[in-house]
């Protein structure tokens, strides 16, 4: 495994990389208000759409789908509304996405982070479910030498095997 690159996977929910010689490898969501405090999470298969909502929507009832596809750049910020987190900053590959539908664009979508668990979860943004394994992630990035990547991967919903979808729990 290389230092300083993430991997996160849309369909296992995972996250997991190497940041300044630390392994990390963690259950995390994004998109339909996944990771909120609440249970009001949209498990739906559209809410696995990542051309599903755009951040300036009006419509609050519907959440985002995950992270698109693609390469970002992770940084650090410690003051942040939503506490210290990872600014995932796009690049051209995560750009690239389309939607065959021609509905909404990848491009309409930005402001992605790492960041805690909260009452409105994901419409993007990556939600690990351990928050001690966050803050260590955080710390990580933060004193990395270089940059570290995000690769995100694999659209689509969690495999069967990998979720209980009904009660929100993992399959051993």
């Amino acid at each position: 495994m290389k230092d300083n690159i993430l991997t996160y996977s849309i369909a296992r929910e995972w996250l997991q990389g190497l940041v300044s010689g630390q392994s990390f490898s963690f259950h995390a969501w994004s998109g339909g208000g996944r990771g909120q405090t609440k249970k009001n999470a949209d498990y739906s298969a559209e809410s696995y759409d990542v051309f599903r909502k755009t951040q300036h929507e009006k419509n609050k009832n519907i959440h985002g789908g995950p992270l698109p596809p693609g390469m970002y750049l992770c940084q650090y910020v410690a003051h942040h509304p939503i506490l210290e987190c990872i600014f995932l900053q796009i690049t051209i590959s995560s750009l690239l996405s389309f939607d065959a539908r021609g509905t909404i664009s990848t491009y309409n979508r930005d402001g992605f982070y790492i960041h805690g668990r909260g009452p409105h979860g994901s419409d993007g943004c990556i939600i690990p479910d351990i928050n001690s394994g966050r803050l260590r992630l955080n710390k990580a990035i933060k004193d990395a030498a270089i940059t570290v990547i995000l690769n995100v991967i694999e659209q689509g919903m969690p495999f069967p095997a990998s979720v209980d979808i009904e009660s929100n729990s993992r399959l051993a």
